[in-house]
């Protein structure tokens, strides 16, 4: 806020050396603009913004990846173990190729949601918790709205960056 006092400090000084130009209103103007301009996140403010938001889709992404390995993938084999296309029916052969992908990991989650409920049976027999089960939902929705949000952010990244440069071009 200090900043912008040197304007109204030294009006006078400004008001003679262009009287047409620095007025009353010239300061309010100025005034304005700059304390609009206080509210405009800086460039690595929304870096770091942008990190955050990765760094949660990493962690949904880690969720899921521990989900499948510990808690389906040993169910799934119990029950498959000697029919490979029913196993991979679940996804089991594109997991290597998805494990790191967001997308691919939301479509791998959504098939192995679809999957173990049509086999829901055979797995409960084979001992898996229905909690498990029902956590393929939640680390797949989780997952959805963790990307979306980074998604929507990194989009919306350029039009705050121009919102800023036509705020600061103002003054």
């Amino acid at each position: 806020f200090l900043k912008g006092l040197w304007l109204q400090r030294d009006i006078n000084d400004f008001t003679a050396f262009n009287p047409v130009k620095f007025t009353a209103q010239f300061v309010a103007d100025y005034q304005a603009a700059y304390q609009a301009a206080l509210l405009i996140p800086t460039d690595e403010n929304l870096t770091d913004i942008g990190t955050q938001k990765t760094e949660i889709v990493a962690e949904k992404m880690e969720a899921a990846r521990n989900l499948y390995q510990r808690k389906i993938k040993y169910f799934l084999e119990e029950a498959f173990s000697t029919k490979m296309g029913i196993l991979n029916s679940f996804g089991y052969d594109d997991y290597q190729n998805v494990r790191t992908n967001v997308s691919g990991m939301i479509s791998f989650l959504t098939n192995l949601e679809v999957r173990c409920t049509q086999e829901q049976t055979i797995l409960l027999a084979k001992g898996i918790a229905t909690t498990f089960l029902i956590d393929i939902k939640t680390a797949k929705n989780e997952l959805v709205m963790a990307y979306t949000d980074q998604q929507t952010y990194f989009g919306s990244q350029k039009d705050m960056t121009q919102t800023r440069k036509a705020v600061f071009e103002t003054m």
